[in-house]
Formats: C-alpha cells, sequence, structure tokens
C-alpha cells in the first residue's frame, strides 16, 4: 500500500527590508565634493563617494565618469541652498534629520516664538528637500520628507505661503505627489492656508487644482440639489427706477412750468 502523497511545502517568501542594510565600506578614504548654492550663500560639503554614489543613481554615474564630476570628484549645485543639502547629508548617513519640528512634535513648544518662526522657514526647507530629492534620483528621501510633512499637519499647522506654493509648481511636474499634497493641504487645512488677502500670489493652476479637488468631493445627489436651486431669483440684479417711474407725467410738466422751461403749448417736432 503506498503512503499517501504529501502536500508541497509551502513557500515561504520573507518581505524585503523596508530600510536596506548598507554596505560596508570598501573605500572609506574616497570622498567626493559638494559646492552648493551661489555668492555669499555658498557653503562645500563632502560626502563619503560611496555613500553618495549608493543613494543617487545620477551621482553614481556623475563620480565615476570622463565629465568634470568624474574627473575632479567635485559636483555643483546652484539651484538650492545650503540649509536643504544640510538635511540630505544628514539623511544619507542616519536615515533621518535633525529638525525643529521632525512630525511627531507634541506641541510643547507651542508659545515658544522662536521655535514656531523656525518651524515656518523649516516647511519651505522641506519642499526644497523633496524637490532635490527628485532631481537626484533619491525616492526614499523623497517619501521620507513627505512623512514628515504629513506628521507636521496632522499634529501642528504647517505655514504653507504662496511663495512656498509658486516654488512648488514652478519646480514639479503636473502628476507630481508634491503638488498633490499642496493643493490638498490648502483644502482640508485646520485654518486657512491660502489668505484671501494676498491669493492673487499664488499660481492659476493651483488654484484650478484646489477647484477642482473640492469639486471631486461633492456627491452628485448634491450637485443635483444644488441645481434644482438655481433659480432666477437668486441672480437677479437690483433695478433702478426711470424718472417716468418716480414721477407721473403730469407731475414733471407742472415742475418744468413752475421753472419756466415749458410755456404749457407743446409743439410738433419738425415744423
Amino acid at each position: 500500500m503506498s503512503s499517501p502523497t504529501k502536500p508541497p511545502a509551502e513557500k515561504i517568501t520573507t518581505p524585503p527590508p523596508t530600510n536596506p542594510k548598507k554596505k560596508s565600506f570598501s573605500s572609506p578614504n574616497e570622498m567626493v565634493t559638494f559646492i552648493i548654492g551661489t555668492g555669499d550663500k555658498q557653503e562645500t560639503f563632502q560626502i563619503h563617494k560611496q555613500i553618495a554614489c549608493e543613494h543617487s543613481e545620477v551621482w553614481n554615474r556623475a563620480f565615476n565618469s570622463v565629465f568634470v564630476e568624474g574627473q575632479t570628484q567635485t559636483y555643483r549645485i546652484e539651484d538650492t541652498g545650503p540649509e536643504v543639502f544640510r538635511l540630505l547629508t544628514q539623511w544619507v548617513y542616519r536615515d533621518k534629520c535633525d529638525l525643529i519640528h521632525p512630525g511627531d512634535w507634541d506641541g510643547s513648544h507651542g508659545d515658544d516664538f522662536a521655535s514656531i518662526r523656525q518651524c515656518i522657514v523649516e516647511d519651505g526647507v522641506l519642499l526644497q528637500l523633496w524637490v532635490l530629492a527628485e532631481k537626484f534620483l533619491i525616492p526614499r528621501l523623497q517619501n521620507y520628507t513627505m512623512r514628515v510633512l504629513c506628521g507636521k499637519v496632522s499634529i501642528f499647522n504647517p505655514s504653507l505661503s504662496s511663495k512656498n506654493c509658486r516654488y512648488v509648481y514652478d519646480n514639479t511636474a503636473e502628476s507630481s505627489a508634491l503638488r498633490r499634497f499642496v493643493v490638498e493641504y490648502g483644502c482640508w487645512g485646520k485654518t486657512a492656508s491660502f489668505h484671501e488677502k494676498d491669493l492673487f500670489s499664488y499660481p492659476v493652476e493651483a488654484l484650478g487644482d484646489m477647484i477642482m479637488t473640492l469639486k471631486r468631493q461633492l456627491p452628485e445627489n448634491v450637485r443635483a440639489r444644488k441645481r434644482s436651486q438655481m433659480i432666477g431669483d437668486n441672480y437677479l440684479v437690483e433695478e433702478i427706477p426711470t424718472i417716468g417711474e418716480l414721477y407721473p407725467a403730469s407731475a414733471i410738466l407742472r415742475r418744468m412750468a413752475a421753472n419756466g422751461r415749458f410755456s404749457g403749448r407743446l409743439t410738433r417736432v419738425g415744423r
């Protein structure tokens, strides 16, 4: 009598780690230089070449090429500030940044004006950090930055000014996740993020995206009810009475006669 066939062993798949372990240094003495910004605000940063190349394929290709970056082991970035690149440098080494408000703030510094002011500046820096990470193909840093921004929304009301909004729209594509974040925060933020007094300074495209976002949230039955309420009486303008309606013709003639402007006899035109 043959023994029953054993069911095939269940295949166990280990999910990939969310934060892959970094490789050990093979060349700890190799450094690359980043020159950030322009003019008086220019700063120089040094990062281990292996760290830089592991985090960004753009840098990997640049520093291992025959181009000027490969020959000099120096990379210039003029369209971002040192305060932004400093956060990137912290993140490539530690997977986190030193932030005034990292997204899990308990609000204990709510009365500290200096901290609040620093937080407002930091909000704009984080938007720039996301754009910088996109430019150099570092999606994990983009996602880290977005989680911090969303954490701020849930705990503290970040300040996204018209300048912040314009920066995002000037430096991202139409389908950008960062654009969607800015638009949805404008719609659902705890307080009015888009101030009426300077509404004209926001990108028209951003305001259009906000309108469409709000419109999509209206159920069809609400739209139908609102359409049924669009009756003529809701859109009438004030009508100014004519002189004839204010004063009868006889009263006008008497007033003209009293002022000596009417002799009491009508003359046919053309005679």
